[in-house]
């Protein structure tokens, strides 16, 4: 069993850094770049992690076209439908004047 060292890296200094700017270590080194909503990317060798950051999405992420389409229309119109009772029933309380 080896160990290894993980680097977490920033997504613009992983897509600058170079081979020869890395230090060595006694040990396989395994790179991990955190992107927020899209997740984390993962991989072996700087050269697999730069190639994987070039595309427009990662391996783990749907490409657009087979992506799910999002329906926020039922439960946001509900929603504002209920807020807008509130408002006009504040309103009446309030003599029908915005304060």
């Amino acid at each position: 069993v080896v160990g290894v060292a993980r680097l977490r890296l920033p997504e613009k200094l992983a897509r600058t850094l170079l081979e020869e700017e890395l230090p060595a270590f006694d040990r396989p080194l395994r790179f991990i770049v955190t992107r927020g909503q899209r997740g984390a990317v993962r991989a072996s060798t700087l050269d697999e992690l730069q190639e994987i950051l070039q595309g427009p999405w990662t391996p783990t992420d749907a490409p657009p076209n087979e992506a799910k389409p999002r329906n926020f229309n039922g439960r946001k119109q509900h929603q504002s439908k209920t807020t807008a009772r509130k408002t006009s029933s504040t309103r009446a309380r309030k003599g029908g004047r915005f304060r």
